[in-house]
């Protein structure tokens, strides 16, 4: 299978070799089939030039087709491959040179590599071929062609400066550098692997020693805490209805609930009532009253979210510093004062990572708060926009897209939301469970109340910080689906522009053909200056949610790695088979899904804004006016920049930040783990 995939990839390079061939022969030949069949130079030129474009469409045909049967397992392979080597060199370093079983040991090794290395070097040529096919194109005798004909290949050109990038599930590059850095990668985890065997080995004779001296240390694990978020109540009275609208209608509705995003009637309603009467845009005196009473909630939600993060904030400075042990040792101290001040750093770090991974998802969670209160003018504006009839065409293949993306939000901001309260829920039984046996408990913020002497004050505590850390979880991962869903509406009204673009001439003649009055080059420029608004409407949709969630999705990336580092702290101390365990991996889940939804479909938008070129290039431009094909030029320069959505405008989102963040996450834990 991998020689088969490789072989298609070769089949594409040869392909595009004889293309340049072709290319660079073009006049030659037209010339030749010019005198053998008595036809017209140009029109010989022109039709080789046609067969050209042809056989460059097919092999691109070819590429995408492979990509999309082969790019999951391709990527899973060179996900794992990194895994495969470093086991295997970990295995192979034990064994004797002269064995049997390192004989097999290197030859299995060399089969991976060579698996590897078999679609990074044919997926580089590929990419090197391709590159070379501009250049192939100016190397002909174009300067005697005709003004239309170099025009043509003016277009090709442009299109040919975006070469053939074979890819490993839309992310990773058949590259030659990916080559690289998965041996690179390999070896770390190779590395990473000695060194936490090596110091699993000194630990287990350390414990050994210490038995056989009859010396134990005494080991004073923390109790688990409880964190919950909690839902939140207020109200919804409208939401709009069209295709585009109705993927962010569901994560409205969550939010007003939760008393982060403001009424239909404060906003949408207000808006649309000042261009009548100023009754109607008042509306009747329930609708104020009601307008008013959710104005107020979100007022209370907003302090009392704050109120608890300067409650964690007195908690995580009043935990005590750590215990300097530096200067101990046997000599001046006894072992077993060494092993209490040890155990005391232990319980302070264990204290400190408890409350920080919470303390650092709430900061993330009032930044974004405070964006839907301060730019709540602009964020109706912006989710307005999608009402516009440019994103609501009403074509069946655009209505089926715009359909499946409005389903897959409303499906997925549910199953988010709802991970974030089944968490909460897990962490709640806790507190409930020690002091039912009596055992003191001991909330991650500072309440000048002791709790623990009285029920009623124990459940009054326990509901409080319940209800407000499961409604700052539920409306945490709503506001996040909400930024992705309109990532993800950018990505899908980009492939309904890709595919407006490809069928423009077909479009065009078919309107035609229904009104014989219209002529068809007016036609198809006004099709081709309707593309054109789509593509400014949805260019002006991304560098708006940029510029309102910016900053509030900066931090979030800022803080993202500390969230994980602190979580990852927690989690090594627990036992597998825990509900604690569970639960701290059902809230893991959340952050990097968090991080994850930014990154994925930030990266959806820059790819599909990536393609629109190329979307361009595969429609029948070769028979349209040249007036025609010199707008088309503008736009393909124009399309060479993508949309890059980026957070702040330093963070790009891509799947390439995902990785870094969760690297530096795992430099913060080891770290972390290092000064324990």
């Amino acid at each position: 299978m991998d020689a088969f995939v490789a072989t298609i990839l070769s089949q594409c390079k040869t392909q595009l070799r004889i293309l340049r061939l072709n290319f660079e022969s073009l006049p030659e030949r037209a010339a030749a089939l010019s005198a053998a069949t008595g036809e017209r130079y140009e029109a010989a030129l022109h039709r080789l030039l046609v067969d050209c474009l042809l056989h460059y469409q097919k092999i691109i045909e070819m590429c995408t087709r492979l990509h999309t049967i082969f790019g999951v397992p391709l990527l899973v392979n060179f996900g794992v491959g990194g895994w495969i080597l470093c086991m295997t060199a970990y295995n192979i370093v034990s064994m004797k040179v002269l064995s049997f079983e390192f004989a097999s040991t290197v030859l299995f090794t060399v089969c991976v590599l060579i698996e590897l290395f078999l679609f990074c070097y044919y997926g580089n040529e590929v990419t090197v071929e391709s590159d070379r096919v501009s250049g192939s194109i100016y190397s002909m005798e174009w300067s005697r062609a005709p003004v239309v004909f170099q025009r043509s290949l003016l277009v090709v050109m442009e299109r040919a400066k975006r070469p053939l990038r074979p890819l490993a599930g839309h992310i990773i590059p058949l590259s030659l550098q990916t080559f690289l850095t998965i041996l690179k990668s390999s070896y770390s985890f190779y590395a990473m692997l000695r060194q936490t065997m090596e110091t699993l080995s000194l630990s287990k004779k350390h414990t050994e020693h210490n038995k056989s001296r009859g010396r134990g240390e005494a080991q004073c694990s923390t109790e688990p805490r409880l964190r919950a978020r909690s839902a939140r109540i207020s109200l919804i009275l409208r939401v709009r209805r069209s295709l585009s609208s109705e993927s962010v209608a569901p994560h409205l509705r969550i939010l007003r609930w939760c008393g982060f995003c403001r009424s239909w009637g404060e906003g949408d309603a207000g808006r649309a009532g000042s261009a009548g009467s100023a009754g109607s845009a008042g509306g009747t005196k329930r609708e104020r009253v009601v307008r008013r009473l959710h104005s107020l909630y979100r007022g209370l939600t907003l302090a009392l979210t704050v109120l608890y993060l300067l409650q964690e904030c007195v908690y995580a400075y009043q935990v005590p510093p750590r215990a300097d042990t530096s200067h101990v040792t046997r000599r001046t101290r006894p072992l077993r004062h060494v092993c209490r001040c040890r155990s005391q750093v232990q319980e302070d770090m264990d204290k400190l990572a408890r409350v920080m991974f919470l303390l650092l998802c709430h900061i993330t969670s009032i930044a974004k708060q405070l964006v839907f209160h301060v730019k709540a003018a602009r964020i109706d504006r912006m989710v307005g926009g999608l009402d516009d009839a440019l994103f609501n065409q009403g074509a069946e293949q655009p209505r089926r897209l715009l359909a499946a993306t409005a389903a897959s939000a409303r499906r997925f901001v549910h199953a988010y939301s709802g991970c974030a309260v089944v968490t909460c829920t897990l962490w709640i039984t806790f507190p409930v469970l020690y002091h039912l046996r009596e055992q003191t408990v001991e909330f991650p913020f500072w309440i000048n109340l002791d709790y623990n002497r009285s029920n009623v004050m124990f459940y009054v505590v326990l509901s409080y910080s319940y209800y407000v850390t499961t409604l700052v979880g539920i409306a945490n991962t709503t506001m996040d689906a909400f930024m992705a869903t309109v990532l993800n509406q950018c990505k899908t009204q980009l492939r309904i522009l890709r595919l407006n673009f490809e069928s423009l001439p077909e479009r065009a003649a078919a309107l035609v053909q229904q009104q014989p009055a219209l002529t068809y080059d007016a036609t198809l420029m006004k099709l081709f200056l309707e593309c054109l608004a789509h593509y400014q409407k949805i260019t002006e949709t991304a560098a708006m949610l940029q510029d309102i969630f910016g900053t509030a999705i900066l931090i979030q990336f800022g803080i993202g790695g500390w969230i994980l580092c602190m979580a990852a702290y927690k989690i090594v101390s627990l036992s597998v088979l825990s509900i604690e365990f569970a639960s701290m991996t059902l809230f893991i889940s959340c952050i990097l899904t968090e991080l994850f939804l930014y990154c994925y479909y930030g990266n959806e938008v820059s790819d599909e804004s990536d393609r629109v070129s190329g979307s361009i290039y595969s429609m029948e431009w070769s028979r349209a006016s040249v007036s025609f094909q010199r707008s088309l030029l503008v736009v393909m320069v124009r399309a060479k920049r993508p949309l890059r959505p980026a957070a702040g405008l330093v963070i790009p989102l891509s799947l390439e930040t995902f990785v870094k963040i969760i690297k530096s996450s795992y430099t913060f834990y080891a770290v972390l783990r290092q000064t324990k």
